[in-house]
C-alpha cells in the first residue's frame, strides 16, 4: 500500500468525461476526481507510521518516542468506505443545481444578487415566489462517542478532493 501525502491544495480544473449522464456537462462535477473505488479509498486513506532500521536500533528512550508514531496509524474500516460513497454523492449532487452552464442557475444568482440590494423586497419576493422551491440539499450525519475517529475520517476523506479547483 502506498502512503499518499494528502494536502488541501488548489488545482487547475481538469475536466473529465462522466460515467453518469446527470453529472455530464457540469464543469463543477467534471473537474472533481473520478468517483473513487474501494482500492482508491484504501490507498488514499491508510496512514502507516514509518519506522526505519535506524529507529529500530536506537536506544530504548528514543524507541519509546518512535512508538508514539502509532498514534498516527489509520486503517480504514468498512464504515469508512460507506461514508466515502455518501460524501462523494453529497458533493456531486450538491453541484447538480449549481451548474454554471445552466441558464436557470444563472438567473437564480442574478435574482439573489438583486435581492441583496433591497432586504425588504427580498423578504417579500421569497414569501411570494421562492417558498415553493424544494431544496436540493442532501445531508449526512455521523454520530459516535468521543475519540472514535469521526473527525479524522471526514478530514481524510475530504482531503481526497482538491480543496480549491480553479476553473
Amino acid at each position: 500500500m502506498n502512503n499518499v501525502v494528502l494536502k488541501g491544495d488548489m488545482e487547475e480544473a481538469s475536466y473529465k468525461t462522466q460515467m453518469l449522464i446527470e453529472y455530464a456537462h457540469n464543469p463543477f462535477i467534471e473537474a472533481l476526481p473520478p468517483i473513487f473505488d474501494e482500492d482508491d479509498v484504501l490507498d488514499r486513506f491508510v496512514v502507516t507510521p514509518r519506522i526505519s532500521e535506524q529507529d529500530k536500533k536506537s536506544e530504548a528512550n528514543i524507541r519509546y518516542h518512535v512508538l508514539k508514531r502509532v498514534k498516527n496509524f489509520i486503517q480504514p474500516l468498512p464504515i469508512h468506505f460507506e461514508v466515502e460513497r455518501r460524501l462523494s454523492t453529497l458533493i456531486r449532487r450538491g453541484y447538480l443545481a449549481r451548474n454554471p452552464l445552466d441558464k436557470s442557475f444563472l438567473e437564480r444568482i442574478r435574482i439573489l444578487h438583486h435581492l441583496r440590494e433591497d432586504e425588504e423586497q427580498a423578504h417579500q419576493y421569497i414569501d411570494e415566489r421562492l417558498n415553493h422551491i424544494r431544496s436540493t440539499a442532501d445531508s449526512l450525519s455521523i454520530i459516535g462517542i468521543s475519540g472514535i475517529g469521526k473527525t479524522t475520517a471526514i478530514e481524510r476523506l475530504l482531503l481526497m478532493y482538491p480543496q480549491v479547483i480553479k476553473h
